[in-house]
């Protein structure tokens, strides 16, 4: 939003969606897992998506019917562990960046 450029969220929470819409965010209600909620998205169109989400089973299905709409958008993903790096890349993730390595720039920031 501050470097201006256009993005959708999609969230299933009611008082996040609340709470966002309040505040002006381009929310949507919907499981980002299903391919109707990206097409709706036009997930095709976007240049990159992110994937931030903390259920690794969701993050990994999220990723495959990315790639089963768009082949070309760029995908980065959040996830806690080191060790589901290397798989998600395999499913078709750009970048992982772990919650480890988050906080060290944090850290590292600060």
């Amino acid at each position: 939003k501050y470097a201006g450029i256009p993005y959708v969220i999609i969230e299933m929470n009611p008082e996040t969606i609340k709470k966002a819409r309040a505040a002006g965010e381009p929310i949507y209600y919907g499981d980002a897992i299903t391919p109707f909620m990206l097409e709706h998205v036009k997930v095709s169109s976007a240049r990159i998506t992110v994937v931030a989400m903390y259920e690794p089973t969701a993050t990994r299905a999220i990723i495959r019917n990315i790639r089963s709409i768009c082949q070309t958008v760029y995908i980065i993903v959040r996830t806690r562990a080191i060790s589901e790096i290397d798989d998600l890349y395999r499913l078709g993730a750009n970048e992982a960046i772990t919650e480890e390595f988050e906080t060290s720039i944090e850290i590292f920031t600060r």
